[in-house]
């Protein structure tokens, strides 16, 4: 993922030719991972934040943005 090749080439080549809807659920997944396995356990989502953003992987675009609570913590030194 640190590599500047399109996020897409990670996926399991067999998954060739899918919707491209189904492509991106499975990249917005995939960024909810890396989010997880941030360097710093302070940048890393509660699971509560974890269960928000996957259920709105799967949600319609006018559920988007409806969460009660914000996503993803932002550290006080950034700027």
């Amino acid at each position: 993922m640190g590599s500047f090749e399109p996020a897409v080439s990670v996926l399991d080549t067999k998954l060739q030719g899918l919707p491209d809807q189904m492509v991106q659920e499975m990249l917005q997944t995939l960024g909810i991972a890396m989010f997880c396995v941030n360097s710093s356990p302070v940048e890393r989502p509660t699971m509560k934040e974890v269960v928000a953003l996957l259920m709105e992987v799967k949600s319609t675009p006018e559920e988007w943005g409806k969460t009660s609570q914000p996503l993803i913590k932002h550290s006080s030194n950034q700027s």
